[in-house]
């Protein structure tokens, strides 16, 4: 009896190898970036009272209840970080949001008002330029083929 034995803890190298497994099982087409950080991610109040009294104050799975003698977890949680995996993913709907944006921001630079505003900001018409080409780029690259305006960048 009794509970199972903790989890070993994943190091920045597995957890990388696990990603990257994964990402290519998927069939994804392009990874631009990917980024593991051997970081626990700090839990902000009033949020560790949701763990259970197993979890350590790190997030690891203790196996031992804060409740019973010889724990060294405060009861009712305590919990200041934990381990996480996640990821960031972009489905082919998001060329339309990129497409819009191109569009604004053609839309604001080709008024005197938002010229004026550029320039104040430091944006010149090169920077414009590659900004618009980037959210192009980026929105053909989602799927949408650019068929929102012209290719003249």
């Amino acid at each position: 009896g009794g509970p199972p034995p903790p989890p070993a803890a994943a190091t920045a190298t597995q957890t990388a190898a696990a990603l990257d497994a994964s990402l290519l099982s998927e069939g994804v087409r392009c990874v631009q970036q990917r980024c593991v950080v051997p970081l626990p991610m700090p839990v902000p109040l009033p949020f560790p009272h949701l763990f259970g009294p197993v979890v350590s104050r790190y997030g690891d799975y203790s196996g031992v209840s804060a409740a019973q003698p010889g724990s060294t977890q405060p009861v009712g949680g305590g919990v200041v970080s934990v381990p996480v995996l996640t990821r960031l993913v972009a489905t082919r709907a998001y060329a339309a949001t990129l497409a819009l944006q191109r569009r604004q921001l053609e839309g604001a630079a080709g008024s005197a008002v938002g010229r004026q505003m550029l320039m104040a900001w430091g944006v010149g018409s090169d920077e414009l330029a590659e900004a618009r080409e980037t959210l192009h780029d980026l929105a053909t690259g989602y799927g949408s083929g650019g068929s929102d305006s012209d290719d003249s960048s």
